[in-house]
């Protein structure tokens, strides 16, 4: 119920939560240029929410509950990876 009143909330205000994912630590001002490209891509206020994740090699991982976006060397090793099959 409690999650179904969140989203409702979120609706209700043009909020979308999403978790950004990266291979290092970012600075406030990477921080801030993210949620504004996510901003403009969506016409929504973001809430961001973020992480260190080592397996992404390089690169960022941005994702909400509907959409995902990445750039990172592990997608393109991936990537390499089927193509080459």
């Amino acid at each position: 119920i409690i999650h179904t009143i969140e989203k409702i909330f979120q609706q209700k205000l043009a909020l979308v939560s999403f978790t950004i994912k990266s291979a290092h630590a970012l600075t406030e001002k990477e921080k801030e240029s993210i949620v504004r490209f996510l901003g403009k891509k969506t016409n929504k206020k973001i809430m961001a929410t973020y992480e260190i994740d080592p397996s992404l090699i390089a690169g960022l991982r941005l994702q909400s509950d509907t959409l995902l976006w990445e750039y990172s060397i592990q997608k393109q090793l991936q990537a390499i990876a089927v193509h080459s099959l």
